[in-house]
């Protein structure tokens, strides 16, 4: 499988980090997994690609000359391996990306000639190496990562490379019979530029792996639905921290444990979830996958999105002429449903009736391998008679709705991804809380709720996979308290 290190990117970012923890999962609405062994291979591939990009580096011949000496180097040629790549937080911004062991031999031809009266001249080659594994040059670079602004910046810097006395070696050989041209302190100084030109390479190469992040980001941080017709945005509370798992190695499994709430963006300010997660997973739940992803929500997730569909759509008004044609109910005080529930409409025949919905509250989310169970969705609705010099308040029901949802997920192709969501079961029941026209049935709005219900088809969601990248697969699966998503992807090197 060909994965690509711009994922790692993604899995340091892990999306608004606020902490690091090692093996200690909080409470969270979502959990963003990284195989431990995708990570190593994305290290692998930024190494490969660190190491190309300064094997073929564009070295320029160097001339030069001092009180004593004239010099030129010619036909520079560089062989270096990155070794045991890592990664650490160092800060809420910021990470430690590298290497802990990295060999190299520089080796370049030289030409140099005495400032005396017979300017005598010497050739030879001169080899900067580093002497064993056993005394390893160190290299490491900082990763910036700004979530503050939109897209998600992440940028390089400050690329070192550390070693103890004795880890690095110059050698010069001189091809002449006779070789007196002191050349050492020239072929230290173009050693140490060297180490300053490939730290400015190493920069440029993460750099170069690490693209805008919002490409990857985007479809776990913006969701792609709406509720109602405001033209809202909703995004994932991706504020969190980020947990190391207990296994060992230099790239550990990591997890983002996120807020998780659905954040409601609005012209005139952005609306946070009111209530927090509350459940916390056992860490063989979030630990042991071979999938290179594995996203888990909590019931959590589901709360805040009935949250924000509710605060997006109420309070809700249907007036008659909303109905649809073929709607076995009609909003009129002479339809024989309403004149069956609340005989006391009568007094006001052939009037229309507007329904105002409102103080919806959430449901409370369980999971278990069935799907996820909602309970306790509860709207208050009342139905205004629509007389012209005095409406009317007719009464106010309170439902109540208990159910059962299951999503199914499906691939369309290896650049989608498809959500389904289905009621498997509902227990719909109502109240009368108040009524001006004497009694009224809550059977009949309850049989009218279940006939809603039995025909109500919930939106499916596609997610379009970051173009750079294809699907291998995805499968969904339902855990104690946690809905878990698997997935496989590789680079797509067609695009």
């Amino acid at each position: 499988m060909n994965r690509s290190s711009h994922i790692f990117v993604l899995a340091i970012v892990a999306i608004t980090l606020i902490s690091y923890v090692q093996c200690q999962y909080p409470a969270a609405g979502v959990y963003v997994g990284i195989n431990e062994n995708f990570l190593a291979q994305a290290g692998q591939d930024l190494s490969n690609y660190a190491q190309t990009k300064l094997e073929n580096y564009p070295f320029q011949d160097i001339s030069g000359s001092s009180s004593q000496v004239k010099y030129t180097f010619h036909d520079f040629k560089l062989s270096i391996n990155f070794a045991d790549f890592y990664y650490a937080q160092a800060s809420s911004s910021q990470y430690a990306v590298g290497w802990e062991n990295v060999q190299y031999q520089l080796q370049w031809n030289y030409h140099i000639c005495a400032k005396t009266v017979f300017n005598p001249c010497e050739d030879g080659t001169i080899t900067v190496f580093t002497t064993s594994a056993n005394n390893p040059v160190n290299v490491e670079a900082t990763l910036n990562v700004n979530t503050e602004q939109d897209p998600i910046s992440v940028s390089a810097s400050a690329t070192t490379m550390n070693f103890n006395s004795g880890a690095i070696q110059v050698n010069v050989h001189c091809s002449n019979s006779i070789c007196v041209i002191p050349v050492g302190d020239i072929a230290n100084e173009v050693a140490q530029n060297f180490v300053t030109d490939a730290c400015n390479g190493i920069t440029t190469a993460i750099n170069d792996m690490a693209p805008t992040i919002d490409s990857l980001f985007n479809p776990i941080r913006v969701l792609p639905f709406t509720f109602g017709n405001k033209g809202y945005q909703y995004l994932l509370n991706a504020e969190g921290e980020i947990v190391v798992s207990s296994g060992s190695g230099y790239t550990p499994a990591i997890t983002a444990a996120l807020q998780g709430g659905i954040i409601v963006k609005t012209p005139s300010g952005s609306y946070y979830p009111s209530q927090n997660p509350t459940y916390v997973p056992e860490s063989s739940q979030l630990e042991g996958f071979s999938q290179d992803y594995m996203l888990s929500f909590s019931g959590y997730f589901f709360e805040s999105l009935f949250d924000a569909a509710f605060s997006s759509v109420m309070p809700m008004t249907i007036i008659p002429s909303e109905v649809p044609a073929a709607s076995p109910v009609t909003l009129n005080t002479s339809d024989p449903f309403f004149t069956g529930v609340a005989p006391g409409l009568s007094q006001y025949p052939g009037l229309g009736i507007q329904v105002s919905i409102h103080s919806p509250v959430s449901p409370v989310a369980t999971i278990d391998a069935n799907g996820v169970t909602l309970n306790g969705t509860t709207l208050l609705g009342d139905f205004i008679i629509m007389d012209e010099s005095s409406p009317l308040t007719a009464f106010t029901v309170q439902f109540d709705i208990d159910g059962q949802i299951n999503t199914e997920v499906h691939m369309p192709s290896t650049s989608e991804v498809s959500l389904n969501t289905t009621i498997v079961s509902s227990n719909p029941n109502a109240t009368i809380i108040s009524s001006a026209v004497g009694p009224v049935d809550p059977t009949g709005f309850v049989q009218l709720l279940q006939m809603f219900l039995s025909v109500m088809k919930l939106p499916s969601f596609t997610y379009n996979v970051p173009s750079a990248y294809n699907l291998e697969y995805i499968d969904i699966t339902y855990q104690s308290q946690l809905v878990q998503i698997l997935v496989d992807i590789e680079k797509n090197l067609y695009r």
